[in-house]
């Protein structure tokens, strides 16, 4: 065993590794190499939380383009609101999106990253307690058909990220126009049911295949910590010219 191998050996052993910065090892030069080659210039953050997406990639992506960030429950977007206000790049939306305009009561969880309009399942609630349901919030709902010509404009390169919390066959049903301006997509994906009533991994893949959108990233995204089992995964798509 070489020096290097003994102090990756040692770091792991530790809870730390280290990984070369380079699209095909790393899933964050990975994005920033996508975000680059397709010629990015506005981001759609469905399902902002606190702006934590929008500041990697400013802050670790350097991503200069204009940013739209999502986030319907009060508190949460307060502070989002508040993260955005010194970027005059950055758009913040008080709303969840969904396959159609209205009002829906979202069950607001105990870490608010896994607050969801869907119940959630047994499984999650096991590997993630802390994610466990505290209270329910009515919100407004709102469709990207319905907002795309407001945040977006005929000519930009749009990459659309959507972290609903198994709401993404919904808010991908309520974005059939808004979808054939988007060439890029980024989503959620689960390979076990976290919530009832989402669509499973295989769906969602042959919903963005019947879209004419092609597969170019898959990075892990949950799992269970003791059996190493992925349970979401993020998938990227892109619609080639053809």
């Amino acid at each position: 065993m070489n020096f290097r191998q003994k102090l990756r050996r040692l770091l792991r052993c530790s809870g730390y590794d280290i990984r070369r910065y380079h699209p095909a090892f790393h899933p964050l030069a990975r994005r920033e190499s996508l975000l680059r080659a397709y010629n990015i210039d506005v981001v759609i953050d469905v399902g902002a939380n606190t702006g934590q997406y929008a500041a990697q990639l400013r802050n670790e992506l350097g991503f200069q383009g204009r940013i739209v960030s999502c986030e319907p429950t009060k508190a949460v977007y307060a502070k989002l609101e508040q993260h955005a206000a010194p970027d005059p790049n950055w758009k913040t939306l008080n709303c969840a999106v969904g396959n159609e305009m209205g009002q829906m009561e979202i069950n607001v969880s105990g870490n608010t990253l896994s607050s969801s309009l869907l119940p959630m399942h047994d499984t999650h609630r096991q590997l993630a307690p802390e994610s466990e349901y505290v209270r329910r919030e009515l919100v407004e709902v709102r469709t990207l058909d319905d907002m795309i010509d407001e945040i977006t404009e005929d000519n930009d390169n749009i990459y659309l990220k959507i972290d609903t919390q198994g709401f993404e066959g919904q808010v991908l049903r309520g974005a059939e126009k808004a979808l054939a301006r988007i060439d890029t997509v980024q989503l959620e994906m689960p390979l076990t049911p976290l919530y009832e009533g989402e669509m499973e991994f295989q769906e969602l893949y042959a919903l963005m295949l019947s879209k004419g959108y092609c597969m170019v990233s898959v990075d892990p995204d949950f799992s269970d910590a003791e059996s190493g089992r992925m349970l979401q995964v993020d998938g990227t798509f892109h619609r080639f010219d053809t």
